[in-house]
């Protein structure tokens, strides 16, 4: 209840700052599970800075996570245009195309982008890891 009030006091001294509309939304999904109202936010966000990475990648796992697969998948190639070589855009978009598209290939792409721009990116590590092991 706190981080609500504080996220809507900064809201109130800037109503248009993506990045505090993206974490409200973020919570709004997560804390109080109230999808309609975190996808206004996002939406929200997303008007006001329609490169916000943190948005878009948040964005598209609500979508994801609401079985909207062809609203993520934009939402995710967005991101992915836009920051080509961001590893946890790529590595969200990988495990979408992994998990819900069964494109094994192009997932494992992706994972092996998100590695070469971030040799440590954990996700991308464990999940390409889980994906050969199911190919041999």
């Amino acid at each position: 209840e706190r981080a609500a009030r504080l996220y809507k006091q900064a809201l109130e001294v800037d109503p248009q700052d993506s990045t505090t509309l993206a974490q409200y939304a973020q919570l709004l999904l997560t804390s109080k599970k109230d999808p309609k109202e975190a996808e206004a936010h996002f939406k929200r966000a997303l008007e006001a800075d329609p490169e916000n990475l943190i948005a878009i990648g948040n964005y598209g796992l609500m979508l994801q996570h609401y079985k909207r697969y062809d609203e993520a998948e934009r939402v995710y190639e967005k991101g992915i245009s836009l920051a080509p070589e961001d590893p946890d855009l790529l590595c969200n978009y990988a495990q979408f195309l992994q998990k819900k598209r069964k494109n094994y290939k192009e997932a494992a792409r992706l994972y092996e982008i998100a590695l070469k721009s971030e040799e440590d990116h954990l996700r991308s590590l464990c999940n390409l890891g889980v994906l050969v092991g199911r190919q041999g």
